[in-house]
């Protein structure tokens, strides 16, 4: 069901700073930069290899994620996306066997990059948020 890493999700409350640490100790690159279509956060993407970093910067003080960097005291990890070529078919597999996703990101959800997600809830996963990604971005795929 999955291939690979599809990205790896951190959280930041500076984001220059954990670019910079990610270009000058690391030796990435940024992929792009996008302001996430959510309104909750700024991204950045670096590229390591086929796997991509993704640094967001949350400004809704109500949201999840502004809520785990104040848990943590700082920067922190956010999710793994695994990849997979059928994401209606892990959908259906996660369902099927009971398990439970994040408040509004179940089956056809999409990313504003074009990317089909769904993230399980970490109750089901052991505390790690876990979210399952399409390979390439549904318009690619006729979508």
């Amino acid at each position: 069901m999955f291939k690979k890493i599809h990205h790896v999700g951190l959280i930041t409350d500076d984001m220059e700073r954990t670019v910079r640490m990610f270009q000058e100790k690391l030796g990435c690159e940024p992929n792009r930069v996008q302001v996430a279509d959510t309104g909750w956060a700024h991204a950045t993407f670096l590229r390591m290899g086929d796997v991509e970093i993704e640094i967001m910067q949350p400004y809704d003080p109500e949201n999840l994620y502004t809520k785990m960097l104040e848990r943590n005291g700082g920067p922190c990890l956010s999710h793994i996306a695994l990849s997979t070529p059928d994401t209606g078919a892990a959908g259906r597999h996660f369902t099927e066997g009971g398990v439970q996703f994040l408040d509004g990101f179940g089956p056809g959800t999409y990313t504003p990059r074009g990317y089909e997600i769904l993230f399980l809830h970490p109750d089901e996963t052991e505390g790690i948020v876990i979210q399952v990604a399409s390979d390439v971005p549904a318009k690619e795929m006729g979508y």
